[in-house]
This record gives C-alpha cells, sequence and structure tokens, in this order.
C-alpha cells in the first residue's frame, strides 16, 4: 500500500473517530440535561431536597457551558435552574451567562428585566435589558405580549421612550395579544388612576386601535 493510501485512511479513521466522539458527548449532555429539566418540573418537594436537586444538576451542567456545540443549551438550562431554585442571587447571573451564549433571544432579555425589576434595580437598569428584548426580537407576537404584560404596572415609571415603545406594541398587537392576554392587561390597568388611564386611551386612540378592543381594555 501506498504511502498516500496510509494517509488517506488514516484521515478516514480520524474523521470517523472524531464524529463517533462527538456523538458520545452529545448523548453524554443529553442525559445531562434530560435530569436537569426533570429537576424543574419535578413535582412538589421539600425545600431542602429541591434545592440539594438543583445544585447538583448545575454542577453536573457546569462542564459544558464550555463545549462549544452545547453551550448555548447548557446555559439556558442552568438559567432555569436558577429560576426553579428561588435564589434572586443566582438568577441574574444565570441569565446574563445565558444571553452570552445566544445574545439574540429576546424572551431571555426580557427575564433578565424581570430579574432586575424583581431586585429592585433602578429603572433605567430594567428598560435597558427591555430595549435589548425590542432590538434582537422586534415584532415577535410572544416577545411583545410579554413585553407589554411587564410593562403595563410600571407605567409612570418608564422613561418617555419606553411608553412610547408600550404603545407601539399594545397597537401593533390589537385583538393578537388574545383573551387571556386581554384580560390580564385590563385588570392591571384598572388598578391605574383615572388620569393615567386617560393619558395610556388618548396614545393608543392616536395611533387608530379600534374603539371596541379599546374598551376592552377598559380604556373607556
Amino acid at each position: 500500500m501506498s504511502l498516500r493510501a496510509v494517509a488517506g485512511s488514516l484521515i478516514l479513521i480520524g474523521v470517523a473517530l472524531a464524529v463517533a466522539w462527538r456523538g458520545i458527548a452529545l448523548l453524554r449532555f443529553e442525559a445531562v440535561e434530560r435530569a436537569a429539566y426533570a429537576v424543574v418540573d419535578a413535582p412538589a418537594q421539600s425545600a431542602a431536597a429541591r434545592a440539594k436537586a438543583i445544585d447538583a444538576q448545575s454542577a453536573a451542567l457546569a462542564p459544558w457551558t464550555a463545549a462549544l456545540d452545547m453551550q448555548e443549551r447548557a446555559r439556558q438550562a442552568l438559567a432555569a435552574l436558577a429560576r426553579a431554585s428561588g435564589d434572586r442571587s443566582r438568577l441574574e447571573p444565570a441569565i446574563l451567562d445565558s444571553l452570552r451564549a445566544k445574545p439574540t433571544d429576546g424572551l431571555e432579555w426580557l427575564a433578565l428585566a424581570k430579574a432586575r425589576w424583581d431586585r429592585s434595580a433602578p429603572i433605567d437598569a430594567v428598560a435597558a435589558a427591555v430595549d435589548m428584548s425590542i432590538v434582537v426580537a422586534p415584532r415577535e407576537q410572544e416577545a411583545m405580549r410579554q413585553r407589554v404584560l411587564f410593562l403595563a404596572p410600571m407605567w409612570e415609571l418608564l422613561p418617555p421612550d419606553m411608553q412610547r415603545q408600550f404603545i407601539n406594541h399594545l397597537v401593533e398587537l390589537d385583538w393578537r395579544l388574545g383573551r387571556r392576554g386581554t384580560e390580564d392587561l385590563a385588570a392591571i390597568l384598572t388598578e391605574k388612576p383615572e388620569e393615567t388611564l386617560a393619558e395610556i386611551r388618548s396614545l393608543v386612540v392616536a395611533r387608530g386601535a379600534e374603539k371596541l378592543w379599546v374598551e376592552r381594555l377598559g380604556l373607556r
């Protein structure tokens, strides 16, 4: 056999081994990933047992955050575990780590905004995360719906540009907000003072929103 043929055979063997190793690694990772989400979705258990399971699965996932092919999914699973833990101190770092792997996830940027709001971060920091959600998912329906419901309770605190984004989303969604979304938003708005409702109504109507839908929101 010629040297060229030997070299070609060795290359083929190397490629086959690399593919096989990658397949084995993927199977190992998926087993760890499934175990992590099983903990997230587990039925009610004692706080101590749940915390122990979350810590164990977080430790098992950690090495995979450096694996090029699996890091995005690993970091998303870690963020899900952090949410399930109820520990605010670990939630925001986990979301930021997930965003480093997938910075184009509009819902994850919104999750960061929610985490900041929950820890009473300055409104500018909350708005900055919402802004990024809008930048990467400007017209994704679910992201728009969630942003509207998230921003509505804090209308009075929002900077003017964020208020405009809220109105833009609201008018663009219209009936696509859905029955549940419309009911949830109406419940939020009923808690607002009359002057706030009048302000939101005037902005929505000025954008040409349908009268019946505006009334369904309680903006009479």
